[in-house]
């Protein structure tokens, strides 16, 4: 077991640049397909409080809301909300104003079998379609707060790390096996490889590294 030294400390962070408001909208057909080539239906996405996105504002300061175009969707989690755009540019897919201490995914788990720590909102539904437990850090470059560390120990016998396997993610900061969706197949991640092979080789394939 790596030494309980190596996980990163980290200050609180209480944000006070953004305050996300937000205004949702039912799920039209074309994004519940969307959703689905990752194995995630309705139901799971009810279960996780995400939704799609009829317009935001990020501050309080903002009287105008922006309206969304293409696909645009938002997680709740606790009183707070991660936004999702799936269709933009690598830097602009995600805002929130989620706090140091938030942890997403931590409101559903089951406590049942081992608990897996990945990097996205999507990644824990296409986990939990599988019938696994996990939970994810505010974004993918930031540590989970220090109290989750015991909090872990205390509810699961068995933690494991499903980073990307490009190897670009922080995955050390973790003191528990890190398993990965093999570099051959061509699939970076969990809900990407169920996307590009099918539920069913997703199933059998996590079988094969969550021991």
């Amino acid at each position: 077991v790596p030494a309980r030294d190596k996980i990163v400390k980290c200050k609180p962070i209480i944000r006070s640049d953004a305050d996300i408001r937000i205004r949702t909208r039912i799920f039209k057909a074309e994004e519940l397909t969307w959703w689905k080539q990752f194995n995630i239906s309705e139901k799971i996405l009810n279960q996780y409080r995400t939704s799609a996105l009829y317009c935001y504002w990020l501050t309080p300061q903002q009287r105008v809301p922006v309206f969304t175009s293409g696909l645009s969707f938002v997680y709740r989690v606790y009183d707070r909300y991660q936004l999702y755009f799936p269709s933009k540019e690598k830097g602009k897919k995600f805002r929130n104003d989620l706090q140091s201490h938030h942890v997403m995914g931590l409101e559903q788990l089951t406590y049942s079998g081992p608990l897996i720590i990945t990097k996205s909102m999507k990644d824990i539904q296409c986990l939990r379609s599988f019938g696994y437990d996990a939970v994810a850090p505010r974004s993918e470059n930031t540590p989970m707060p220090e109290e989750f560390f015991n909090w872990a120990d205390k509810h699961y016998q068995k933690k494991l790390v499903l980073f990307d396997n490009d190897m670009k993610h922080r995955g050390e900061w973790y003191p528990y096996d890190k398993i990965y969706v093999p570099i051959e197949t061509g699939s970076k991640d969990i809900s990407d490889f169920t996307k590009d092979y099918s539920p069913q080789a997703a199933a059998e394939l996590l079988k094969t590294i969550v021991v």
